[in-house]
């Protein structure tokens, strides 16, 4: 009888290890041995030492470049006093980029102290601080613009300051506030509640590059800005970065109502959109697109004009 019951005892005894040994019931109650081969890879890494030959170089040999001190200011105008050349630092071992002619109005950002030249070590960086560096001699621009000699071009007509502004028409909307501008005679005029509040002449758009007429929404207004050219340089309508006061934005594509602080005060009015020559011989001719004005009546329409405004423009 012993032999028949021990058999099956001993069986369910070797089963009931098997289940614990394989964690069955608790998870937790089973335990694995470590083994070679569950070893991570993360602590075979550390235990494998890291040497180089020789350091990793990871910028190409250049020739060390001077650091400039640059003096940064609000941006202001300056005028060329004969040809001023622009470089890439400031020094006459900087690379050439493009000239001014004289009596041509520049935008100043800073001035940094670099070669001294006929005793003058100043020299005005003329690019803001998000572009590349160019710079010009300190002695080659001043606050005062030089009167240019005078010269005459044959078929350019003399244009002198702008007469009254012819008589306003309706206001296109006879509520709220509302800009219209003739493209003919080159005036702007702003109502509100169909009175005229102010006018003023302008100066629009070039005739290969004419302001578009139409119906227009001020998109939106700033001030103390920089205007980059579209067109790059060597094209004929390139320009440098030019401070812009105060202006309006009237279409995604880049027309603006603005101030033009490089014409002269009387450049502004009926034919200035044309080639034409001022009293003092300086050539001159219209915008790129834009309608340029006047600092002072700048400041008026930029307090003045909200976002959303209609402004409308005819010839």
């Amino acid at each position: 009888m012993r032999r028949k019951y021990f058999l099956p005892l001993l069986c369910m005894a070797l089963f009931s290890l098997v289940l614990a040994g394989c964690g069955a019931g608790n998870a937790s109650s089973a335990t694995v041995a470590p083994s070679p081969t569950t070893t991570s890879l993360a602590q075979k890494a550390k235990e494998i030492p890291v040497t180089l030959s020789k350091p990793v170089t990871l910028t190409k040999p250049s020739t060390p470049a001077t650091t400039v001190q640059v003096s940064w200011t609000n941006p202001y105008t300056m005028y060329a006093t004969g040809t001023a050349i622009v470089r890439n630092a400031p020094n006459t071992d900087g690379t050439i980029l493009t000239s001014y002619a004289p009596a041509t109005a520049v935008t100043v950002y800073g001035n940094v102290q670099g070669e001294t030249v006929n005793g003058v070590s100043m020299w005005y960086r003329v690019s803001d601080r998000n572009s590349d560096p160019k710079y010009i001699y300190g002695g080659r621009l001043s606050n005062t613009k030089a009167t240019p000699v005078p010269t005459k071009t044959a078929g350019l007509p003399v244009i002198g300051p702008p007469p009254p502004p012819p008589p306003a028409p309706a206001a296109p909307v006879a509520t709220g506030k509302v800009i219209f501008v003739n493209l003919s005679t080159q005036y702007l005029y702003a109502y509100e509640n169909g009175a005229v509040v102010r006018s003023f002449p302008i100066a629009s758009g070039r005739p290969e590059l004419y302001t578009p007429a139409g119906t227009f929404t001020v998109l939106s207004k700033g001030a103390n800005l920089t205007f980059y050219s579209p067109w790059p340089v060597g094209s004929p309508y390139y320009y440098s970065p030019e401070h812009v006061d105060y202006a309006l934005k009237l279409t995604t594509g880049g027309i603006y109502i603005h101030t033009a602080g490089w014409r002269e005060y009387n450049d502004f009015g009926p034919g200035t959109q044309n080639p034409h020559t001022l009293p003092d011989g300086t050539q001159s001719t219209g915008s790129h697109g834009c309608i340029n004005t006047r600092i002072s009546d700048g400041q008026w329409y930029y307090s003045w004009a909200p976002v959303g405004m209609t402004v409308v423009m005819s010839y």
